[in-house]
């Protein structure tokens, strides 16, 4: 005879919200004082990356460094060009001989080609050395400051900012909605409606039934 089948559908939507209070004054101010911090961060970033890009040699040296080198081997220099002609005069008085004699000359040249070549060497590895270092401090500077925050400020804004995310309101909306369908075979829907036209035919048999005693 088959059976009988229902369905159903229900829908749902719902809508969640927080809403926080404004900032305040004070951490509206740190907030804009960690941003500029950002953008100078970012600022040191973009140029550490340029350099980098540009080939600069990591052992140069910047313009007054440079001078400062030159000028301290420059008074080295002039000493030790004092010395040699020092060393040269006291081989000709010796010798009785003049300072240009090949002989104290030769001597004297040697010496000081020797000493100047030392200095000369000194001079390089001290820009070479003092190149590097100085780079090698400015890129971690650089690194390190592009990566912190004051402390100061990160104290006082965290707990203005905690404070104002515990007290959101929040609020929910929604709506469900639904329907359904249901389907019975055709046979039981003739049986139910036989069934209720028994119930009727029998209420009027009952009826007559009880007219009838009533008229006699």
């Amino acid at each position: 005879m088959g059976t009988s089948k229902s369905s159903s559908n229900t829908t749902s939507t719902q809508t969640q919200q927080t809403q926080f209070a404004p900032r305040s004054a004070q951490e509206q101010a740190l907030l804009d004082q960690f941003q500029g911090l950002g953008c100078q961060q970012a600022d040191t970033l973009s140029q550490l990356m340029s350099e980098y890009q540009s080939g600069r040699s990591p052992f140069a040296l910047d313009p007054a460094a440079s001078a400062d080198v030159d000028a301290a081997y420059k008074g080295a220099l002039d000493q030790l060009n004092m010395e040699n002609r020092d060393y040269a005069d006291y081989l000709a008085g010796g010798r009785g001989m003049r300072m240009s004699d090949t002989p104290v000359s030769e001597q004297a040249i040697q010496r000081a080609s020797l000493g100047v070549g030392n200095l000369m060497s000194n001079k390089a590895m001290a820009r070479l050395n003092l190149g590097l270092a100085g780079n090698q401090y400015r890129t971690n500077l650089g690194l390190m400051g592009a990566q912190a925050l004051p402390s100061g400020s990160v104290a006082a804004f965290n707990p203005l900012f905690n404070e104002r995310m515990q007290s959101g309101l929040t609020t929910m909306t929604g709506f469900q909605q639904g329907s359904g369908s249901m389907t019975q075979p055709v046979m039981q829907s003739i049986l139910q409606g036989t069934q209720a036209y028994n119930n009727i035919a029998q209420g009027t048999a009952s009826m007559m039934s009880a007219y009838g005693g009533m008229g006699k």
